[in-house]
Order: C-alpha cells, then sequence, then structure tokens
C-alpha cells in the first residue's frame, strides 16, 4: 500500500468517526423515540403495492353515536295551503326526528355590578365588607372571562393578539394582547395557594415521576420540569437542570421513591431511585446489539419488565410494594447482573442504589 492511499484512508477514518459522532446526537439509547429523526420504521406493505390514504383495507371503522336527548325541538314553519295544487285541506301523516349537534350563537358580554355592602356591629364598632365570592379580588375582568384567556394561552397555545381577536368575535369583550398578559400573570398570582398545595401532596408522595425537557424562554434554553403522582402533576420552568430544582420542589428529607432516567442530579439527591423502564431496555438492547454477552442480560430484563408489568391494577399503580413481588423482582434483577456480567451480590447492590 502506498504512502498516498495510507493517507486517504486514515482521513477517511477520521471522516467517518466524526460523522458517527454527530450521528449518536440522534441515534443513541437515551435518545426516545420520537425524537430519532434518522430511524426508518419498518412496515410489512410491499414496495409494489400502492398505498391510499387512510385506515387500511378491512379495518373495522366506528360511527359517532347519535344523539337521541335532545334540549330544544324545533318546528318547520307552519304550511296553510298545499304547494302543488293549492288546496287548504292538509294534515300530518307521520314526524321524522332530524338530531343536529350546534353550539350556542356568540355569547355576548354581561355588565355585572358586584356590591360591597360595608357593615358595623352596634356593640363592638367592628367593620367588615360583604363580597360575593365571585367577586374577582382586583381588575374589571370576571372569573370566567380570566379563565378563558388561561386556558387559549396554556392550553390552545395561542399568543396573546389571537386571544384578544378571539375575545372580540366571539364574546364582544375588548382586549389588548397586553391586556391578556396581564390577565395570566394576574390568576398565576391568585393560584399560588393551590399551587403551593399540590407541591405539599408531591412531597408527601410515596412513589413519584420526574422528568425534564428542553424549553425556550424568550429564546434562551430552560428546562420544564415535571412530577407526577397518581393524583396530581406539576410543572416548574428553570434554568438548571441540576439537583437544585429537586431540592426546591421535593425539600431536603424526602424519603420516597423517584422513577427517573440517569441523569445524575437524581442519584446525587436520594438513593431511592426507579430507573425509568424505557431508558433501562433501550440501553441493554443497545448494548446487546454490540456484545453478545449481554443479550441473556437484555431479555431478562424484558421479561421481568413484562412480569412487574402484570402485576399493576387496573389505575396503573403497583399493587406488588407490599406482596413480594418487588423482592422477587430485585432477586431476579441480581441473579440476571450475576449470571451475565459476574457481578457479585454487594457489587450488585451499589449498583441498585
Amino acid at each position: 500500500m502506498s504512502t498516498t492511499q495510507a493517507a486517504k484512508r486514515r482521513k477517511q477514518k477520521t471522516e467517518i468517526d466524526r460523522l458517527t459522532r454527530a450521528l449518536q446526537r440522534y441515534e443513541n439509547p437515551h435518545t426516545p423515540p420520537s425524537r430519532q429523526l434518522y430511524k426508518t420504521r419498518p412496515t410489512t406493505m410491499p414496495k409494489s403495492q400502492k398505498r391510499y390514504p387512510g385506515p387500511p383495507k378491512g379495518h373495522k371503522g366506528t360511527t359517532r353515536p347519535k344523539q337521541k336527548t335532545p334540549n330544544t325541538i324545533i318546528q318547520p314553519p307552519k304550511q296553510t295551503t298545499c304547494q302543488h295544487c293549492h288546496s287548504t285541506s292538509i294534515q300530518e301523516t307521520h314526524i321524522n326526528h332530524y338530531f343536529v349537534e350546534e353550539i350556542p350563537a356568540r355569547q355576548h358580554r354581561e355588565i355585572l355590578d358586584y356590591l360591597q355592602i360595608h357593615t358595623e356591629c352596634t356593640s363592638c364598632h367592628h367593620k367588615e365588607t360583604l363580597v360575593h365570592p365571585d367577586c374577582p379580588p382586583q381588575g374589571i375582568f370576571g372569573k370566567n372571562a380570566q379563565a378563558q384567556t388561561v386556558l387559549m394561552k396554556f392550553d390552545m397555545r395561542l399568543p396573546f393578539d389571537k386571544i384578544a381577536e378571539q375575545m372580540e368575535q366571539q364574546h364582544g369583550l375588548p382586549l389588548s394582547s397586553a391586556t391578556a398578559f396581564e390577565i395570566t400573570s394576574r390568576v398565576s398570582e391568585d393560584l399560588k395557594e393551590e399551587y403551593q398545595e399540590v407541591i405539599s401532596q408531591i412531597r408527601a408522595s410515596p412513589v413519584i415521576n420526574v422528568d425534564e425537557s428542553v424549553m425556550k424562554v424568550d429564546g434562551v434554553n430552560h428546562w420544564l420540569w415535571v412530577f407526577v403522582t397518581s393524583f396530581c402533576t406539576l410543572f416548574v420552568i428553570r434554568k438548571s437542570r441540576g439537583k437544585k430544582v429537586l431540592v426546591e420542589v421535593l425539600g431536603t428529607d424526602f424519603l420516597g421513591f423517584i422513577g427517573c432516567d440517569g441523569l445524575r442530579p437524581y442519584s446525587s439527591f436520594s438513593g431511592r431511585l426507579q430507573r425509568c423502564w424505557a431508558h433501562l431496555l433501550r440501553e441493554a438492547e443497545a448494548l446487546a446489539k454490540d456484545y453478545v454477552e449481554v443479550e441473556p442480560l437484555f431479555l431478562g430484563l424484558q421479561a421481568l419488565f413484562f412480569d412487574i408489568e402484570h402485576c399493576m391494577d387496573n389505575d396503573g399503580v403497583p399493587v406488588w410494594m407490599g406482596l413480594g413481588v418487588r423482592e422477587e423482582a430485585e432477586k431476579r434483577l441480581y441473579a440476571l447482573l450475576k449470571g451475565c456480567c459476574g457481578v457479585r451480590r454487594k457489587k450488585v447492590e451499589s449498583f441498585h442504589r
């Protein structure tokens, strides 16, 4: 091999290594399937067969059920003469019901006058102001208008100028984009007490699942954290992806189990972790493709996951926490690691923690 060919091959190998490292950003065990941009999906349809839009042939469709309890019955205009011969001798023979689902017409805004009655006790001269509970604590927009504005912003994902436009079109309520923004800030402030109650429930939960995802705020990368229990969900947006967010939300004395991925701050925050099965199985599968010795470990973990999943109740809450299934699952995990990796039990326990 000449010196020129050897240099050319070294250059090609360097370029292949660089492209492989770049591709690992999108195709690696830590990347969820939804973010694997270059992964082709398997299909059973032959290439020679032409594909048509819609469900496949033989798919059993569903029909929207017809409503049979109308809110309003609408009769056609009265007819006094026959359209054919102009006779006035007309009688009804039968009636058909044609059910239609309709939305109400444009709902105009209402101007409500909430009376604030000031009272004074004639005995102790204590003064008090009586206010209806639906009266907003501040501002000129009622609770329904505030709730609709917040739903449009955070549920429908509308920009503030579109929110103002929709409120004007649907309800005849003049609104500027700046006012819509002020309403969302005001509602956020009014819900602080409920927000703290959700945090208290999160901290008291025996099991919690946590995840984080990048999110831009004014063009700057932030992190959207989600804390999920069986009864409530909490979202927080922070600049940090570190341990201090966990300390802020869960406190320093959290004793529950945390379901999470392999991000380092979780293990530095608590030793009571349940590794996310999706991440665990993807990483084991990737190792099994490169090392044949790891294939039994991957298959064993897959079987263990299916067996644990079978022990879940209908609400998705594990019933095996106090029934010995967890201890049995740990024994199977120890046996898998010991058999496939040659790790002693002491080392396995350290890995499990």
